[in-house]
């Protein structure tokens, strides 16, 4: 396997974070892909600082995004191991929502940074730009809650594009709710006031620009995963995560062609805690 084929492959492994509307909230995350048949070794790091702000009808939720994806690969055959580039990214994700009347409000959201390798001077490629605008409805006195529609410029799919954003989400019971939808739809039930447990499945992707080789990286993803969340207390909560890529399709482009493609379902798992400010 290729030194190049071996960095897609561990870009694949997904990306974890928490976020709410109403509160300021920091996570760190770990992910890990456990060695397969080629031998790699991977882990992740992430950090996200979220922080709303709400004025009237107007609430506006600020985060901060990094990552940073370190690799490498053992060949027991001859006893080498080759250590790959650690590829970033780096972003800006601001969100505005305007709750025109108590049933019907608007949203837009933006992805603003950088996705790369930075070992050499930042170029245009360095730099990605996401965004997405939809509208929410409030159904009275029914089990569905709320639904978002609207349409993302992301890398959902690997390659920028756009993609269409579906949210249904329903209030079965006291403990289940449901988030039907797309890229993501989720099914969790409250143990208790400290305690969750949800299933999600989620369609993700990414794009990294790799200025020395004149290279990108586009990965595809359909994942399903097991969450547990624990709140130790008022502020601090600790998660684990369990789950399996059905789909991860990893291709590497020069300029408008692709050089190789590669495909690797298999297991993922992660942890992390999140304070609440």
């Amino acid at each position: 396997m290729s030194k190049n084929i071996i960095v897609i492959l561990l870009l694949s492994i997904g990306a974890r974070s928490y976020s709410q509307q109403d509160e300021s909230i920091i996570s760190l995350d770990y992910a890990l892909a456990p060695s397969g048949d080629d031998q790699l070794d991977y882990n992740k790091k992430q950090i996200k600082l979220t922080y709303p702000i709400k004025f009237g009808d107007f609430s506006f939720k600020n985060s901060l995004y990094a990552a940073a994806h370190q690799y490498s690969y053992n060949d027991l055959s001859t006893e080498i191991q080759y250590d790959t580039d650690t590829y970033y990214k780096l972003t800006y994700q601001p969100e505005i929502n305007y709750q025109w009347t108590n049933d019907f409000g608007v949203f837009g959201f933006a992805d603003i940074g950088i996705s790369s390798t930075l070992e050499e001077k930042l170029v245009s490629n360095d730099f990605i730009l996401n965004y997405g605008a939809g509208i929410s409805l409030s159904p009275k006195k029914t089990i569905l809650k709320n639904i978002e529609l609207g349409l993302a410029y992301n890398t959902v799919f690997g390659e920028q594009q756009f993609t269409p954003l579906v949210k249904a989400n329903f209030q079965l019971s006291e403990a289940f709710s449901l988030q039907a939808g797309f890229p993501l739809s989720k099914l969790a039930y409250k143990i208790n006031n400290r305690q969750t447990l949800s299933l999600q499945h989620l369609y993700s992707g990414n794009l990294f620009n790799d200025y020395a080789s004149d290279e990108t990286v586009e990965m595809q993803q359909v994942s399903t995963s097991l969450d547990y969340n624990l709140m130790l207390d008022a502020h601090w909560g600790i998660h684990f995560s369990a789950g399996y890529f059905h789909k991860n399709d990893i291709q590497l482009h020069s300029e408008k062609t692709t050089i190789q493609s590669y495909s690797n379902p298999g297991m993922t798992f992660s942890t992390g805690f999140q304070f609440k400010l």
